[in-house]
């Protein structure tokens, strides 16, 4: 029979000593180093994160809900090692309950929110991008604190079954120690991975209307087949009261691999190689810049016109698109070159530009075997002149300056794009 304490809260037995370690069997002193063993794995993991915490790829995926659910996972592990050790003889009922509607709740939900907080702020991103809100770093449901509160709104929530349940439905058994109450554990374990399951559902399903630079969904579901591999097991094991030993195994397989898919694997893409920075550069202030740009070639047509030089720009236009053509590609060199050749530069071009006879010559002699630099010479003669005769003007009509704000705001939207996938609300 099962030694009944005189309250609820009586962990030990009177007659037990608190650590008997000649009672222990080897199954159960493996799972117990192996648990010492994860704990000083986990801590140096946790430790790592935290020196990584400001890296883009860590705040996208909500680092205080990812260290919540890391604490949450190893009392977890820690209460099913209790749970293994002691449950023949001295394990207590209520931190069995408390263990499965505290511990895993804290493990289990903060993997569901961030996944959430993120297709949020996806969301917020598009309709931004669409015009229909001024700023999506100000809605509540970017900022991680929103979803923080409420985590602690839904451990509330099941501590306080926690508390009903010590109390009512099974006060009998509080005070009881060696009572496993394992089909509680399997159906709460059930019902909240059910939960997570549907919610993912449904986020996955929405998420494909919405952009996705991180590749999180895709990472959503890794972990999600990860949790069914190893919970699907324990659950059914557990159920059919299998050898509690491989219960545990999966049991085990199923908490470290949580931490895995979101402690270790964050840490991982943050030593992804970045991008280059790139030297901020003023907004259509050379000639390259405004020929380039769809609306900015078109004023610099409508000037150049004007002053009898409207061959200047299309050859501008078509010798830098010739530039970005790589040289690996020589069939295509010939046909761009050929066309340039045949506008701006044979003696009976439509659109001839003013060059030395040299310079066509050598242009000539190197058009059955064209590269980069063939032009060269003629376009530099060509962007001094626009640059020393239009471009003054060119920037002094309004149509330009409008063109250059309309450009800033495009970049700053920018900007606010990549400072909310890089999950700075401020």
């Amino acid at each position: 029979m099962p030694e009944i304490a005189d309250t609820q809260w009586n962990f030990i037995p009177k007659s037990a000593k608190l650590f008997d370690k000649e009672s222990i069997e080897p199954l159960q002193m493996f799972f117990l180093y192996a648990f010492g063993s994860w704990s000083i794995i986990w801590l140096g993991g946790l430790i790592w994160f935290l020196c990584r915490k400001n890296e883009t790829e860590i705040q996208m995926r909500s680092p205080t809900l990812v260290i919540l659910s890391a604490i949450g996972s190893e009392f977890a592990l820690l209460c099913t090692t209790l749970d293994i050790i002691l449950s023949h003889q001295h394990y207590p009922c209520i931190l069995d309950l408390w263990y499965i509607l505290l511990f895993f709740p804290l493990f289990f939900f903060p993997f569901v929110l961030r996944f959430m907080r993120y297709f949020f702020t996806m969301r917020e991103l598009k309709r931004w991008q669409e015009n229909k809100i001024s700023d999506p770093r100000a809605s509540i449901w970017v900022m991680e604190s929103t979803w923080v509160s409420i985590l602690g709104i839904v451990i509330s929530l099941t501590m306080l079954s926690a508390a009903i349940l010590q109390h009512t439905i099974l006060s009998d058994y509080m005070t009881t120690f060696g009572c496993k109450i394992q089909e509680i554990t399997s159906v709460i374990l059930l019902v909240l991975f059910g939960l997570c399951l549907i919610i993912v559902g449904v986020g996955l399903f929405f998420m494909k209307h919405f952009p996705d630079p991180y590749h999180i969904k895709y990472e959503l579901i890794t972990c999600f087949v990860t949790w069914i591999l190893t919970l699907g097991p324990y659950l059914a094991l557990s159920m059919t009261n299998s050898e509690q030993f491989y219960s545990n195994c999966c049991m085990f397989a199923f908490i470290i691999s949580g931490y895995f898919t979101s402690v270790v694997t964050s840490i991982a893409l943050t030593y992804r190689a970045p991008p280059e920075p790139q030297t901020p550069e003023k907004i259509l202030d050379t000639p390259e810049q405004i020929i380039m740009d769809p609306e900015g070639y078109e004023l610099v047509m409508q000037v150049l016109i004007q002053k009898s030089a409207q061959e200047m720009p299309p050859f501008l236009k078509a010798v830098l698109e010739f530039k970005e053509i790589n040289d690996q590609n020589t069939q295509l060199k010939k046909v761009k070159s050929q066309e340039i050749y045949v506008k701006h530069i044979s003696k009976d071009a439509p659109l001839q530009v003013n060059i030395s006879a040299a310079m066509r010559n050598d242009i000539e002699s190197r058009m059955d075997n064209p590269t980069t630099d063939m032009f060269n010479n003629a376009y530099r003669e060509v962007l001094k002149l626009v640059r020393t005769n239009f471009l003054k003007e060119i920037k002094n009509l309004p149509a330009y300056q409008a063109l250059v704000q309309k450009r800033e705001e495009e970049i700053q939207k920018k900007k606010i794009s990549e400072s909310l996938m890089r999950g700075n609300n401020k």
